[in-house]
């Protein structure tokens, strides 16, 4: 059960995150006298909307799931990115404090607490106490792309768990050997994914892409090495995790892993929110009652292409002055296509299983999609 990952689709954060902490069986590791830590991501005081930072809401299932369970001693901790009041300006624009006050529930900066020091392999660590003397942590990253690491979810998340002198430190050293040195010093016990609508390319926000997802396992390095290819990365170009799988900090995604989702009918939101970057990449696209996760996928995967069909399909229009634009477009996704036949374009997930070239799975990864659009031929 703990090799598993979960996954549950829609668009109630508190609901989803509860059942799939039910259908994980979490309960059957908690005791009602242990001491829990919850980490979220809020790098910096945004809107959860921009795409940067956790939804409160699925803190908040995790509060109520715990509360179930009779356990009372329950804490929110983070260090947003370098700021003396950074934090607590996260707190409260993100909806924690509000949170903490609706369930008397403690809130940590990490900055402001005593730290244990280690070295490993010349790297000095500086770790916040209270991750070491907890019974059980909770990771709740944002699945997101990152500026410098391609990718940010559970492994880099525990950064918020260093004091500030250190986030620069790793930066100016690189960042991907200490994240990976860090997550051999603190190991949660269960990770719930925020892919709501993780940002494209930045860990600070700004271009959103709406998935209406929520993940859930216990292995941080099999979470990061299964969601890099949601977000149209091999794990190899994730240089942490090869680094992790190198200091054994959990096992690499394979295709033995079991893959549980809940809910998939709740995939089909067709009334997902645009960012202004997916909407130019989807200049290229007929999209027709796609849903959220499938329609991310290949946004990423437009997104990182090598082969991209931008330039011949903005010659098409332009021949056709900018007619019928969508008829000209040669990707298609979404549920209006079932059933439709298609001998030259591309068909983008189950949907399209009756095109002569579409990419299998409900949905795909952005892997897969990103790997058919850098060999198929636009004209």
């Amino acid at each position: 059960m703990k090799d598993n990952i979960y996954i549950n689709y829609g668009k109630n954060p508190i609901k989803m995150t509860n059942d799939l902490m039910e259908k994980a069986k979490v309960s059957k590791y908690l005791k009602s006298d242990m001491k829990v830590i919850i980490k979220p991501n809020l790098v910096l005081p945004s809107s959860t909307k921009n795409g940067a930072t956790t939804h409160s809401e699925i803190v908040e299932g995790i509060i109520k799931y715990l509360q179930t369970q009779n356990i009372t001693d329950i804490s929110i901790a983070e260090g947003a990115w370098v700021g003396e009041k950074t934090t607590t300006e996260a707190f409260k624009v993100c909806g924690y404090t509000d949170l903490s006050k609706r369930y008397d529930i403690n809130l940590i900066d990490t900055k402001k607490e005593e730290t244990i020091d280690y070295e490993i392999e010349n790297i000095r660590f500086r770790v916040s106490k209270i991750f070491q003397e907890t019974d059980y942590l909770i990771n709740v990253p944002v699945l997101k792309g990152h500026c410098q690491t391609k990718l940010t979810n559970c492994l880099k998340n525990l950064k918020g768990c260093i004091p500030d002198k250190d986030k620069r430190y790793y930066h100016n050293i690189g960042l991907h050997k200490p994240i990976a040195l860090l997550n051999t010093l603190l190991k949660p016990d269960l990770h719930i994914i925020d892919s709501i609508c993780g940002d494209l390319t930045f860990e600070e926000g700004g271009n959103p892409i709406e998935s209406n997802r929520i993940l859930l396992g216990y292995d941080g390095l099999l979470l990061d090495s299964y969601c890099s290819r949601l977000i149209a990365y091999n794990p190899e170009e994730i240089e942490y995790i090869t680094y992790s799988a190198k200091y054994n900090v959990g096992k690499l995604f394979d295709e033995h892993t079991k893959i549980i989702e809940l809910n998939k009918s709740n995939k089909d939101n067709k009334d997902f929110i645009k960012s202004e970057l997916a909407k130019e990449l989807e200049r290229y696209v007929d999209e027709n009652s796609a849903c959220s996760p499938c329609y991310a996928g290949l946004i990423f995967a437009l997104n990182k292409a090598e082969n991209n069909p931008k330039d011949s399909l903005n010659n098409n229009n332009e021949k056709n002055n900018n007619e019928n634009e969508k008829n000209n477009n040669k990707i298609r996704i979404g549920q209006g296509f079932k059933g439709q036949t298609n001998d030259e374009d591309l068909g983008i997930g189950d949907c399209c299983k009756n095109f002569s070239k579409y990419v299998k799975g409900c949905p795909p990864s952005g892997l897969d999609i990103l790997n058919y659009l850098n060999s198929f031929e636009f004209d």
